[in-house]
Order: structure tokens, then C-alpha cells, then sequence
């Protein structure tokens, strides 16, 4: 269990980058070539939807160093994080150390296709292609 932003306690997988993704849809493509009579394979194909990136969660831990005898709210930038609304150039900063990295952020299936060999409707063979291959 994790301690979410909201102060609720939230059930996390072990791996907490990688979560399972439930095969029921695979199984019900691959399942329309289980019947008698079917000789011959079906490709199934998977793709990440994009609505998948926006369930990503970002937990945070931090741990602050500061100098003693020196209020932390004392600095202007402190200040100006909670007045204006204008971003500060640390800020900035931030933002820009994170746009050059962009491209390290992407959500990747490890298997991308399903190929799966049937004769007479059962299941003889099945192969799975990953973006690598």
C-alpha cells in the first residue's frame, strides 16, 4: 500500500511500473477461429490507447535539506510560487529539463501482436511479436 496525495491508502501492484493488462479481449478474438472447420491463423494486433497515459500516477517523495536559522519562506521565489501565478525561472527550468527528456516518457506493450495457428478450430500454435522483433 501507498499513501496517495489525497491522504487515502491505494492498492499498488508490486511492479509499480507494470500492471497486468486483462487478456478477456484477446481471448474473445482468438476464440471466433475455435469452431469447426477453421484451418488457418489469426493475427491479433495490440495497441496502447491514448487514454491509457492519462492513468499514469505520480507519487512523490521528498526530502528537503535547510539551513538553519533561515526561514524557508523567507525567499522570494518561496513567494512568488504562491502569489502570482506566473511561473518562476526555476520553474522554467524544470520544465525545460523535462522537455529535452520527453521522449523517455512512453507507455510500451512488450508484445504488440498475437499470431495463433488453428486446424479444424483447435489451437495448434501460438506466437507473440514484440516491438523489438
Amino acid at each position: 500500500m501507498i499513501r496517495g496525495d489525497s491522504g487515502s491508502f491505494e492498492a499498488v501492484h508490486i511492479v509499480a511500473h507494470e500492471v497486468p493488462i486483462p487478456i478477456d479481449g484477446l481471448e474473445k478474438k482468438l476464440e471466433e477461429c475455435a469452431r469447426p472447420g477453421f484451418t488457418g491463423s489469426q493475427t491479433v494486433f495490440l495497441r496502447v490507447h491514448d487514454a491509457a497515459a492519462l492513468q499514469v500516477w505520480f507519487a512523490t517523495e521528498k526530502l528537503e535539506h535547510i539551513r538553519v536559522g533561515r526561514p524557508v519562506n523567507a525567499s522570494p521565489e518561496f513567494r512568488s510560487v504562491f502569489g502570482n501565478g506566473e511561473p518562476t525561472e526555476r520553474q522554467i527550468k524544470v520544465r525545460e529539463a523535462l522537455a529535452r527528456q520527453k521522449y523517455r516518457f512512453r507507455l510500451v506493450l512488450s508484445v504488440t501482436k498475437v499470431i495463433a495457428d488453428f486446424v479444424d478450430g483447435e489451437i495448434r500454435d501460438i506466437k507473440f511479436v514484440s516491438v523489438s522483433e
